[in-house]
């Protein structure tokens, strides 16, 4: 917080890798994976994404070895985002090479998602797939991964069914009592 604040975030990975050196000492592989998160988080706001991919991709190794798995969806959730993020600039280039790099990032993001128990950016990244398969040309890919965005959008409606009820009926109850 307190690098946060005068944004040395170069300082404050300094002391984080600090912090790892220690809890590999200790055995600590929770506070190392806290660490390395951080590393990672300084490295993005650095806007080194690269280097914070690597952080996140280390730290949830780290996690799920040792089986911590809320830390599992925590620094997954992260590490989607991040993915999305850097796929997103990627693909707005527009090159069949940055095309190439959107897939897989794409790709790990729609692995990691199911780490992270989030459906909704898992059937984001599947049709994100199905999409730039299409540009690139690869047809079956493409069709492959639309076909899966649909079912997967089938399971969330489902999902979302009950939650989407109450609202419409709450608020068509507020209106008849505003008449």
């Amino acid at each position: 917080m307190f690098f946060g604040t005068y944004k040395n975030y170069q300082a404050a990975a300094y002391f984080y890798q600090r912090c790892i050196n220690i809890s590999r000492q200790q055995d600590d592989f929770h506070w190392e994976s806290l660490s390395t998160v951080g590393i990672g988080q300084c490295y993005y706001k650095l806007e080194r994404p690269n280097e914070a991919i690597n952080c996140f991709e280390i730290a949830l190794k780290t996690v799920e070895d040792n089986h911590m798995e809320s830390d599992v969806v925590n620094i997954s959730e992260k590490l989607v985002d991040i993915y999305i993020d850097m796929a997103m600039e990627q693909e707005a280039l527009g090159t069949r090479k940055d095309l190439e790099k959107a897939l897989q990032n794409y790709q790990k993001c729609f692995e990691v998602s199911k780490k992270a128990n989030q459906q909704e950016k898992e059937a984001q990244a599947c049709l994100k797939l199905g999409d730039i398969n299409f540009k690139l040309e690869n047809f079956e890919e493409s069709a492959h991964y639309q076909t899966k965005y649909l079912e997967m959008c089938k399971t969330l409606v489902r999902y979302f069914q009950p939650f989407l009820m109450t609202s419409s009926s709450t608020k068509k109850t507020r209106t008849r009592k505003m008449r």
